[in-house]
């Protein structure tokens, strides 16, 4: 989601599991110094990793917390690509009318805001629409 740092390299060469311990590092210095932003950026970027390793739970649960973090502070870039990471897991997990409002609501703020994240979103409720025979 957000900044190139070695985390994002191994992320990008598939080296998940050394991604994830390094996001792991990182969270915990930012939790430190308080910084909620970067704290629900690296939740974020957790929980996308963990998608990528199909655990779902956990993706769902540093997902929801970044959410929580992104709402609290009004960061609605955050929210809407959290809000499109929900959705793919809902999607994933066989639950087509929760990814669908979720994906809605990703795609309704990224318009708003402008963000190249429109057009994953609209790829993504296309799959979503498709799958409920829409």
């Amino acid at each position: 989601m957000f900044h190139a740092t070695k985390p994002s390299c191994y992320k990008s060469l598939g080296e998940y599991e050394e991604a994830i311990t390094h996001h792991q590092q990182s969270l915990e210095i930012k939790e430190e110094i308080g910084d909620p932003s970067s704290i629900a950026i690296s939740l974020h970027n957790i929980g996308e990793i963990l998608i990528k390793l199909e655990k779902y739970p956990k993706a769902e649960t540093n997902i929801k917390n970044a959410l929580t973090i992104f709402d609290k502070i009004d960061f609605q870039t955050g929210k809407a690509h959290s809000l499109k990471a929900l959705a793919e897991i809902a999607h994933k997990t066989n639950q087509p009318q929760l990814a669908l409002s979720h994906c809605q609501s990703a795609l309704t703020l990224s318009q708003e805001l402008g963000i190249p994240l429109v057009k994953d979103c609209e790829e993504l409720l296309a799959k979503i629409q498709d799958d409920l025979g829409e």
